[in-house]
């Protein structure tokens, strides 16, 4: 049976939202498993020209 793909997105337009801490409980979590995780980080920078 192949492995099962899950995404999870994370967004809010602001810092300090707890996005980063929250992959990194994830991965470790799903790591603690025996499951392998990879983790891509990015930010959005929305402007509102109005």
């Amino acid at each position: 049976m192949p492995k099962q793909k899950i995404v999870i997105g994370m967004l809010a337009n602001a810092g300090g939202a707890g996005k980063t801490t929250l992959a990194v409980h994830l991965a470790y979590e799903t790591s603690e498993v025996g499951q392998s995780l990879r983790l891509s980080e990015s930010a959005l920078l929305v402007f509102n020209l109005n």
